[in-house]
C-alpha cells in the first residue's frame, strides 16, 4: 500500500471514530435529558430518596404484596390517614356501583366520605394514570428545602408529568406527607 493509500485509510478511520464518538454523545444526551435535582447536603439527599424510594415502590410492588409494602413505608401519620380515607371511599363507591350497598343505606359520614373524595380514579396516588405509569421511573427535578414540595419526572420519558410529592420531618425521620391525589391540593 502506498503512503497516500495509508494516509487515505487513516483519515476515513479517523473520521468513523469522530463520527461514532459524536453519535454516541449525542445518543447518551437525549436519554439523560431530564436532570435530577442538585442537592446541597445530606439532609436533603435524605428527603429527595425517601420520595423517589416511595414512588418507585409504590408503582413497582405487586398487589399481592402491596400491604406489607404500604405500612413499612416512611409516610406521615396524616398522608396515612388520608391514604386510607381515599381508599375506603374508593371501596365505596365499587360497592354502590356493584350493587353490594344501595346509596339509601349509606350514613352520613360515607356520604361526606364519598363527596370529599368525589375525584378519586382508580388509584389514590395517580388516578387513573397508574396505568401509564407501571414501567416508569422516577427521579426528583425540583425541590424547596422550606416547603418540602418536590417534583418527580419520569427518567424513561414514557409518562410526560410533573408528579408532585411533599416530604416532612416526623419524629425525627423524612417522610412523604403528600403524594400525587393524597393530601396535596387538588387544583380546580
Amino acid at each position: 500500500m502506498t503512503d497516500k493509500g495509508k494516509k487515505v485509510l487513516a483519515i476515513l478511520g479517523l473520521t468513523l471514530l469522530v463520527n461514532v464518538g459524536i453519535e454516541a454523545k449525542a445518543s447518551s444526551v437525549k436519554v439523560n435529558e431530564i436532570k435530577a435535582v442538585t442537592v446541597k447536603n445530606s439532609e436533603e439527599a435524605a428527603a429527595v430518596k425517601v420520595a423517589e424510594e416511595f414512588i418507585n415502590g409504590y408503582i413497582g410492588v405487586p398487589n399481592d404484596n402491596f400491604g406489607n409494602w404500604y405500612y413499612s413505608q416512611p409516610v406521615s401519620k396524616k398522608f396515612k390517614s388520608e391514604y386510607d380515607n381515599i381508599v375506603e371511599a374508593f371501596d365505596l363507591e365499587e360497592n354502590i356501583l356493584s350493587g353490594e350497598k344501595k346509596e339509601s343505606e349509606l350514613t352520613k359520614e360515607e356520604k361526606d366520605l364519598l363527596k370529599k373524595y368525589d375525584y378519586v380514579e382508580y388509584d389514590p396516588i395517580f388516578g387513573a394514570g397508574i396505568m401509564d405509569v407501571t414501567e416508569s421511573s422516577f427521579k426528583v427535578t425540583s425541590y424547596n428545602a422550606k416547603t418540602g414540595n418536590m417534583v418527580l419526572k419520569d427518567v424513561s420519558k414514557k409518562v410526560e408529568i410533573d408528579f408532585p410529592v411533599k416530604v416532612l420531618k416526623e419524629d425525627g425521620k423524612w417522610v412523604v406527607d403528600g403524594a400525587g391525589g393524597v393530601n396535596i391540593p387538588v387544583k380546580k
